[in-house]
């Protein structure tokens, strides 16, 4: 008996588990879920520094920025700041479940319709482990840490699948550096920046949210005017609700915080569309001032008489129902 030839499952050669099949069974939703191998390293950044400003006290002023980081010269803080997990409570990772849960919606279905024992033990399983971890291993970090992982790894993977390890690894690296010094800058020439403009909590200036927001604007501006399924709004328009974060940190949380993330957003659009560049930034200002000039004077061009008038001034004769002939 000769037995017939395996075929491949959709999605990939090897026909495996983010192909569009899984081992639950059933056709679901084609999305490939292997995180990239830059964004990996940007999370093993994010834990490795995370776990050394928790578990190591002396370097808290050598990985942070604070108003000695210049004046002091501990600037390997400009290198790391910008990579550590800000601490968040239960209702971050809840959130961060939600959302997870939408997007994969259909895969969760199928696991629950297949093997719902397996899929609530994992899930128990996980959240008892989170909690000794938030307890014993990495005391109030623990929720931080994940959510800003796995932010990390899903925004940067879906960047680098257009741009390459390496470029999302200098375009990360170039957002740490310039918040990082914009942040040392105005802590140490600013001090009460660090406080909010209306009061509320003080938020510290260490955390990975500036990159994680240029990140969420790059994939923001690439996506362009494709709509989300889920909002129905265009994916470029998205990046105003970061804006709207990063500006209820500066009233409500800290100035410098505040503008540290704005900065990062508009970084990532020089960037991105090569406006950082003094030479493109010049020839779009001349192109913008051509385009003025041109529509003022097509706003002084008036037609007087209509059609026919043009005609006659041109020696032309309009025949209804025929092609205009010229007058003899």
């Amino acid at each position: 008996m000769v037995r017939p030839a395996r075929q491949r499952a959709p999605g990939g050669p090897s026909g495996g588990s983010f192909g569009g099949f899984d081992r639950f069974g059933g056709a679901l939703r084609s999305i490939d879920t292997t995180p990239g191998r830059g964004a990996l390293m940007l999370a093993g950044a994010l834990a490795l520094l995370t776990a050394l400003h928790t578990w190591v006290d002396p370097l808290y002023a050598w990985l942070t920025v604070t108003p000695e980081t210049l004046p002091g010269l501990r600037l390997t803080a400009l290198a790391t700041n910008g990579l550590l997990a800000r601490p968040v409570s239960i209702i971050g990772v809840l959130v961060l479940v939600a959302i997870a849960g939408l997007f994969f919606v259909d895969r969760l279905r199928a696991m629950w319709d297949h093997d719902r024992v397996r899929l609530i033990g994992a899930a128990l399983g996980g959240l008892v482990a989170l909690v000794l971890l938030q307890r014993f291993v990495l005391p109030g970090r623990a929720y931080g840490l994940l959510v800003a992982a796995l932010w990390i790894v899903f925004v940067g993977t879906a960047v680098e699948r257009r741009w390459g390890a390496r470029r999302l690894l200098v375009f990360a690296a170039v957002v740490v550096l310039a918040t990082d010094l914009l942040g040392a800058l105005l802590a140490w020439a600013w001090p009460a920046g660090q406080g909010a403009a209306f009061g509320g909590a003080r938020l510290p200036l260490y955390g990975e949210g500036p990159v994680t927001h240029a990140l969420m604007a790059v994939w923001c501006f690439m996506a362009g005017r494709r709509r989300m399924a889920l909002l129905n709004v265009e994916a470029r328009k998205l990046v105003w609700v970061l804006v709207a974060f990063d500006a209820f940190d500066l009233l409500f949380g800290g100035r410098i915080a505040g503008l540290m993330g704005l900065f990062a957003i508009g970084l990532a659009w020089l960037l991105i569309t090569g406006n950082h560049r003094p030479g493109v930034a010049l020839d779009r200002l001349r192109l913008w001032r051509i385009e003025r000039r041109v529509e003022r004077r097509r706003g002084d061009i008036r037609v007087v008489g209509g059609r026919d008038h043009l005609h006659r001034e041109a020696g032309l004769v309009h025949l209804p129902g025929r092609r205009a002939r010229r007058a003899t």
